[in-house]
């Protein structure tokens, strides 16, 4: 049956355009260079040849493409869409406009540069949608501008140095009665040279004279800077992979697309040994620092570091690190074969998780879908099992065929995958029982493997430290599929811990793949609560149901059975493999996924099983 189910609405936040470091030098702005990465494709909608030459010149873009019409087919696979007016005025319909407005909602980034007269006007209605308004401004001879105050922190990383720009003797100023407009440059007289607005999960920006960027102008000042910086990507882009380098002393980030190095993510505060990482609640990075005994946390944007979030004398050569279902931080206690607790908001010490029944070397650990902590026994050879709550041992959960056990974690298929450190062989388990199922991979090129993280495509990556690489198998059989980070890219040496990076800032389900009747389907929640209990339901009817022990949370839809039930991985995503039965076929159903742990529900994701 085919039925419609309430939209979710997305949360507008804020998104500073530019990562810059600005000081103060003699009452002028100094701005730095900070790195990013090009934007792979750029729309225009510009008859200008003159100025179409210059931005492909400049853009750094793989793929630069004329649209002339832009609806919602056309803008589906664009990084950025850049409106420029030129001698044949070019006129934006409402649907244009309407189709602009929902690809900014959706997370790109739209840039509008107008100028006086004529060309104000041109773009006068897409403008007055964000409250924006272009105006005049004479001058003779040329005009500088500079970077306003008001952008003062590092909030993105992107590349380019903009100190001041160049514009030609005619130029318009910026007003706006958005409360959110951000002013980024003003002109010598402090009109408004250069302005955004966040719009949903994406941006707006204004620019005044578009002279700035066409053939003549472009290499004057810093103009092909400022340009350049407009269409740079933020540093840090969903699915991309931070690994723990021990013996470098940084935290190292890689594209998640090819795995090509990117840049020393992270390595301030006397990083010394890192071993385990993982986003928290807050959104920021975590890791541990085995040498200084301590919990190092930086901005999970740029790297940059916030402080010391716990230092605590029962702290002694911490290993792995998770956030529980509880909110609290884990932390493997290789010192004193334990695992403890943090408060996760505080950092101050909360109690001991895991002591005792054999527990030697306790380099990681997970907690299960039943809420309960497993531990590796690197010496003794044990996956031991306690209570999540209380800390009481329960069991041995599983033993055999393991010679170190490494990294524990629980897989898509719902079974508990064991790497080991001193045979080249990752074992899986029943993830109920603990019984031995198989050796799921064998690979003589493992040295010393221990990392291990999923993603919702059916990869598992392994950090194969005497390797000085990352492998990646296929996480259904176990085939090898690639080497995803190569021997030594980018500087890596002894990696130990890789967490890919989150996929949404906000709860969110995801259409099953490939979503086919009789076949298997990944399901996939993507920023959840890292470490928390996440549910996802289906259903075929929409309707009001109320969340249990979540006040005042509902979810859409109506009769809904539970799919997915479990503790969503460092990187706050939630993964699973499931059979859809043949009897499915034409059916439309409603995906919905459920923070417990925070309270929040996700979008709908409608689709009909094929």
């Amino acid at each position: 049956m085919v039925y419609s189910l309430r939209q979710w609405c997305r949360c507008a936040a804020i998104v500073s355009v530019f990562g810059l470091a600005v000081s103060h030098v003699a009452g002028s702005v100094v701005v730095t260079q900070t790195e990013g990465r090009a934007f792979s494709s750029l729309w225009l909608k510009s008859k200008d040849l003159q100025q179409r030459e210059a931005h492909q010149l400049i853009a750094n873009a793989h793929e630069i493409r004329d649209v002339p019409v832009f609806d919602d087919a056309s803008l589906a696979d664009a990084d950025v869409v850049y409106l420029s007016p030129s001698l044949d005025e070019l006129r934006l319909s409402v649907a244009e406009i309407d189709a602009l407005e929902r690809y900014a909602e959706s997370g790109g980034r739209l840039i509008i540069a107008a100028d006086n007269g004529v060309w104000a006007t041109e773009f006068a209605e897409i403008a007055a949608r964000f409250e924006v308004e272009y105006g005049d401004t004479f001058f003779d001879g040329l005009r500088t501008g500079v970077v306003s105050e008001y952008s003062t922190t590092v909030t993105r990383g992107r590349a380019g140095v903009i100190g001041s720009f160049t514009a030609a003797s005619t130029n318009d100023r910026l007003s706006s009665t958005n409360d959110e407009f951000q002013v980024l440059a003003t002109w010598a007289d402090g009109s408004n040279a250069l302005g955004l607005v966040p719009v949903g999960d994406g941006e707006v920006i204004f620019l005044t004279d578009f002279n700035t960027f066409d053939g003549d102008m472009i290499n004057d000042l810093d103009n092909r800077d400022l340009w350049q910086n407009l269409f740079e990507r933020d540093l840090v882009q969903a699915g991309d992979l931070l690994v723990s380098s021990r013996l470098s002393d940084e935290i190292l980030l890689y594209d998640g697309e090819n795995g090509d190095p990117i840049t020393s993510f992270a390595s301030d505060g006397g990083l010394d040994n890192p071993v385990g990482l993982t986003f928290g609640p807050d959104g920021n990075l975590y890791v541990s620092s085995a040498e200084t005994q301590q919990i190092l946390r930086y901005d999970a944007s740029n790297g940059a570091l916030i402080d010391v979030f716990a230092s605590d004398p029962q702290l002694t050569a911490p290993r792995q690190i998770n956030f529980g279902p509880d909110g609290n931080l884990y932390i493997g206690n290789g010192g004193t074969n334990t695992v403890l607790a943090f408060d996760g908001d505080t950092g101050d010490f909360v109690r001991i998780a895991a002591q005792g029944n054999g527990l030697n070397g306790p380099t990681s650990f997970t907690f299960g879908p039943d809420g309960n902590l497993y531990v590796g026994s690197v010496i003794s050879n044990k996956v031991l099992r306690f209570d999540g709550q209380t800390g009481d041992f329960i069991d041995v959960f599983a033993s055999q065929s393991l010679s170190g056990p490494h990294d524990l974690s629980f897989g898509i298929d719902g079974d508990l995958y064991v790497s080991n450190a001193f045979t080249p062989n990752i074992i899986r388990f029943d993830g109920k029982t603990g019984s031995f199922d198989r050796i799921f991979i064998s690979d003589p090129a493992l040295q010393f493997a221990l990392g291990l993280s999923w993603d919702d495509q059916g990869l598992l990556y392994v950090c194969n430290q005497g390797g000085n690489e990352v492998r990646r198998y296929n996480a259904f059989t176990g085939d090898f599929f690639d080497i995803f980070v190569q021997p030594g890219s980018g500087g890596v040496d002894g990696p130990l811990f890789g967490i890919l990076t989150p996929r949404s800032s906000t709860p969110t389900a995801t259409p099953l793949m490939p979503g086919f009747a009789g076949e298997h389907s990944i399901f996939a929640i993507h920023g959840a609560q890292p470490g928390g209990r996440s549910v996802m339901v289906y259903g075929t009817r929409a309707g009001d149901r109320s969340v249990p022990g979540c006040s005042g949370l509902t979810i859409g839809i109506k009769n809904p059975v539970v799919v997915m039930d479990g503790i969503a991985d460092e990187s706050g995503s939630l993964i699973a493999r499931r059979f859809l039965p043949g009897n499915t076929r034409g059916m439309w159903i409603g995906l919905q996924g459920i923070d417990r742990s925070a309270c929040k529900v996700t979008n709908i994701a409608v689709q009909k099983i094929r």
